[in-house]
This record gives C-alpha cells, sequence and structure tokens, in this order.
C-alpha cells in the first residue's frame, strides 16, 4: 500500500461506521491502506458483520438517547464535558497517538478528542461530517445552558475544526468544493434501481428498542398485506426482524416503500431511487434539517411523522402509507445526488489530501 490512514468512526450512528466500511474497502483498491477505530463494542460487532476489523477506543465516549431516539440534551452535555475534563479524552487521546504514529493522514468522523486536539498529532487531521451534523454540534448547549457559555462553545469548536487540515462535508446537494473544504454526496454502496418488489424495507438503528414502534409497523403491515424486510438491532429478537444486512442498498433499490429515521445516506439513495418514504422524526436536530433540505428539493416523495407514546402510530403510519402507495406521483427528476460517482469522488479527495500533506 502506497498510504495508510487512521479512520475514526463514531459508533453513535451506524452511518458512521457503514461509511467506514465502504470507505476502507474502496481506498484499500486504490493502494491506501484503512484502519479503523471506533467508539463501543457493538460498534465494533456491527462492523465485523461486514466484514470489516476495527479497535475499540478506551474513553467509552458516547450520547445518550432514549428507547425512541430522543437525545437526552442534557445527559448528553454532562457526559461530553465529563468525558474531555476527567480523563477519559486523555485516555483516547493516547491511543489515537499510539496508532496514528505510522499513518498519514486521520479522518476523523465524528469524534471530539481530534477536533479538541488537533495540533497535538503529528499527523494531519480532516474532519468529515453530514451538512447538518455539525450545526447541531456546534449548538448543542443553546438551551441547556446560560447562552454565554453557549456561544462561547461554538465559537471554541468552530476555531478548533478549522484548525485541522481540512473537511469533508457531505450533503444531499453538494455546492462548488474549494480546497480544503469540500461538498460531496454521501458515501454509499450504489446500486442501480433493476427492478420494484412490492416490498417495504423498515430499517430502525440501534436507539430504537420501544417495542410500541414495531409493535405499530409490524400490524400497520399486516393490516395493509404488505411484505416486508426489517432490520433493527435492538428488535432481532423479534420474528421477521434481522440485527444487519450485508445487502442494504441493493434491498432499499428494490423497495416499494422505506420506513426508517432519515438519516442523510438512507435519504440520499431514497432520492436518487425516488422511492416513497415514511419519515420517523424524533428530537435528533440534524434529522429535521435533512428533511428540510429534502423537502426543498422534493415534497410528494416522503410523509414525516414525529414518533411519540402520545400519538396513535398505528394509524399515522396506516393512513400515511395508504396516501403514498395510492398516489400517481410525477416526482420531480430534475435533481438526484451524484450517487453513481461517490466511490470515486470520495477516493480522489481524500487521495488529495494524503498527495498535499502539511506533515510530510
Amino acid at each position: 500500500m502506497d498510504y495508510k490512514i487512521l479512520w475514526i468512526a463514531n459508533a453513535d450512528a451506524r452511518g458512521h461506521l457503514f461509511r467506514a466500511h465502504l470507505a476502507s474497502r474502496y481506498l484499500q483498491s486504490a493502494g491506501i491502506a484503512v484502519s479503523i477505530l471506533t467508539t463501543n463494542s457493538e460498534g465494533k460487532k456491527f462492523l465485523k458483520a461486514l466484514g470489516t476489523p476495527s479497535k475499540v477506543l478506551p474513553g467509552k465516549y458516547q450520547l445518550s438517547y432514549d428507547k425512541m431516539q430522543n437525545l437526552l440534551r442534557r445527559t448528553t452535555a454532562f457526559k461530553m464535558l465529563t468525558y474531555l475534563l476527567f480523563g477519559n479524552g486523555l485516555r483516547d487521546f493516547l491511543f489515537i497517538k499510539k496508532y496514528s504514529k505510522n499513518c498519514h493522514l486521520i479522518i476523523n468522523d465524528l469524534h471530539p478528542v481530534p477536533i479538541f486536539a488537533s495540533k497535538l498529532f503529528s499527523v494531519d487531521i480532516v474532519h468529515m461530517y453530514g451538512e447538518n451534523l455539525w450545526d447541531t454540534v456546534e449548538n448543542h448547549f443553546f438551551g441547556i445552558t446560560p447562552n454565554v457559555f453557549a456561544a462561547f462553545f461554538q465559537r471554541t469548536v468552530r476555531r478548533l475544526r478549522d484548525r485541522a487540515r481540512g473537511t469533508i462535508i457531505h450533503t444531499l446537494m453538494p455546492s462548488e468544493s474549494k480546497a480544503p473544504t469540500f461538498y460531496l454526496p454521501p458515501l454509499v454502496d450504489f446500486t442501480p434501481r433493476r427492478r420494484k418488489k412490492e416490498k417495504v424495507l423498515i430499517y430502525l438503528n440501534p436507539y430504537f428498542s420501544d417495542p410500541y414502534i414495531a409493535d405499530s409497523i409490524e400490524k400497520t403491515l399486516a393490516n395493509i398485506g404488505m411484505p416486508y424486510e426489517a432490520i433493527g438491532e435492538m428488535y432481532s429478537n423479534r420474528e421477521n426482524w434481522k440485527p444487519y444486512s450485508l445487502n442494504f442498498s441493493e434491498t432499499l433499490s428494490e423497495s416499494s416503500l422505506v420506513i426508517s429515521a432519515p438519516g442523510m445516506n438512507l435519504l440520499a439513495q431514497i432520492l436518487y431511487h425516488k422511492i416513497p418514504f415514511i419519515a420517523l422524526l424524533t428530537d435528533q436536530p440534524e434529522q429535521e434539517k435533512n428533511l428540510r433540505k429534502l423537502s426543498s428539493i422534493t415534497k410528494g416523495l416522503f410523509k414525516i411523522i414525529k414518533v411519540s407514546k402520545e400519538i396513535d402510530l398505528y394509524s399515522l403510519l396506516k393512513e400515511n402509507i395508504e396516501i403514498l402507495l395510492a398516489e400517481t406521483r410525477d416526482v420531480e427528476k430534475s435533481y438526484s445526488p451524484d450517487l453513481e460517482n461517490s466511490q470515486a469522488l470520495w477516493t480522489n479527495t481524500i487521495k488529495y489530501f494524503l498527495d498535499n500533506r502539511i506533515n510530510q
């Protein structure tokens, strides 16, 4: 291999891990070796199921959610400050420093240590994040702490981010890139839509664990008479559910409907293939912003259900699914993300950073 990368993938969202898995595969074929660090054993298990090895950082960094994927903001803020100030952040710093010793580049997706300590590494760092995720990170403390502190945190993390070698921002609508900031479509395992099956794809990430959600989905689809493929690590003990999918993109491309939270990579594939979508929206600020972006591109492709115990989820699912499946929609065809070329775009961008390193 010509180059070696240390890729840090936050396990709080499986999209970060799947991106690391794909990048590892694509970059190795381009002569770039990739070693992956993630933040917990569940993330390592997920990557192993995909055939990708990784190591777990020792600092136990994590966000906090309830059983319906609502971000527990105050708890998360407390854990973040405790992590950074009382030792575990230092443990992860030393671990990353050790494993980056013989690397040419660190790709950070999206862990706090390479942000707060970017100048303490001897290796260039490139930060990577979704277009709405960074806004959520830097504004996290507004509304839960005094505005003076929240504004200080916002300015600080923005300044620290900008001290790195560069950034890769993945977005549904990439704007013009100018080094050191690159705007790219989401990195996906692109599969053309060869055929359409009358099957619903359900994907619930590990922060969904409340049985009310799975019960409601199963009851709705049984009532409508729609077969489905259901993926969810916390529901894998239920009949007809499985924890992982090794051909997720292909299954999605063939589906007649998708039910999931609105993560960026999933939205990109839905938009490209023009597949009707039920968005299960919870208190995740970046996902709400993802839907606003999707709405600016197309309005007829999806319905939003704000999930809580106070709603009749079964009735809302049934009503919205029937509307989406019954409508004859002329979905806008003027725009879709450039997913066919995402592999080449990401590979070439990372090669740019490797070929133009500061710390050579």
